[in-house]
């Protein structure tokens, strides 16, 4: 673009009071044409509505907006473009996570409010992280591609260990089984049991790792897998019967728990496809039987 219609841009922005030039800078991030009533909405917290109607007027007035109907917009993308990039680092996020809360609590679907959601969330910001997975979830049958993005980007947004990590990475690791990403679930769910000491989590992760593995070709690592998630869930049943007695006023030897849990994560299943285990005992089938007409032979 020219400076000189990058300096005319910015020369009316300035020249606008404080409400008018958030009404110019919310548009831009908020991306498209708006109702007087969503600018309101949206800029109402930081400056009363009735600044903030006056300040659609004179956003009007200046040329840098115009009115096509009941709705607002900016006279040309190339306008738009300028006041976005002249925007700070601070501001254009605060203004993207207005629009991203605007746009769920209007009832638009998380895939709407995601791109708003990506580039406002911080570390650990629960409010924007959480609509990530959810659009991650719509995305899936038609953008999977998009699907595996925003879920990866979702997890790492939290900190390892924080209160949101292992819920993010459980669902990071069973959607992008869900789109083929088989080798990238693997791998978080790998980070994912290094950090976690949970049985329940440890189970549930294993249990997705399984399937990654067997779409990878890993077959042997995806049943010694489900065998460590049985033996574990084995191991966790017995704990809670040996629970239940305390509880219930029997006396059950407090030294038992910690060695049936030693004893079942030895354990391991040995699996084998049904189709070749049946047909190998088709092919091994013993040679006598007790139909009479086989036994008699030929000729009897």
């Amino acid at each position: 673009m020219p400076d000189e219609f990058i300096a005319g841009v910015r020369q009316s922005l300035a020249g606008l009071g404080p409400a008018a030039a958030d009404v110019v800078r919310m548009a831009a991030v908020l991306g498209r044409t708006f109702a007087v009533d969503e600018m309101t909405e949206l800029l109402a917290p930081r400056h009363g509505q009735p600044a903030v109607t006056a300040g659609v007027e004179a956003a009007l007035a200046s040329g840098l907006l115009s009115a096509v109907e009941h709705l607002v917009g900016f006279r040309h993308g190339l306008v738009r473009e300028t006041v976005y990039n002249a925007l700070s680092d601070g501001i254009r996020r605060r203004f993207h996570r207005s629009c991203a809360q605007f746009l769920i609590d209007g009832g638009h679907s998380p895939l709407e409010a995601a791109p708003h959601a990506r580039r406002s969330a911080t570390p650990d910001d629960e409010a924007g992280i959480r609509i990530l997975p959810a659009a991650a979830d719509e995305a899936v049958p038609a953008m999977p591609e998009t699907a595996a993005e925003l879920i990866t980007e979702a997890f790492r947004m939290v900190r390892p260990g924080g209160r949101m990590w292992l819920e993010t990475g459980r669902r990071c690791v069973e959607l992008l089984g869900r789109v083929q990403h088989a080798a990238d679930a693997v791998r978080i769910a790998e980070s994912l049991l290094r950090r976690t000491g949970d049985p329940g989590a440890t189970a549930r992760i294993r249990v997705l790792m399984s399937r990654a593995q067997w779409l990878t070709g890993e077959l042997g690592d995806s049943a010694e897998r489900i065998g460590e998630v049985l033996a574990l869930l084995s191991a966790l049943s017995l704990v809670m019967t040996c629970s239940s007695a305390r509880v219930g006023g029997r006396t059950a030897p407090s030294a038992r728990p910690p060695a049936v849990i030693r004893l079942a994560a030895r354990s391991r299943v040995r699996c084998a496809p049904p189709r070749t285990a049946s047909r190998d005992a088709r092919s091994h089938r013993p040679a006598h039987t007790t139909n009479p007409r086989d036994a008699s032979g030929p000729g009897t």
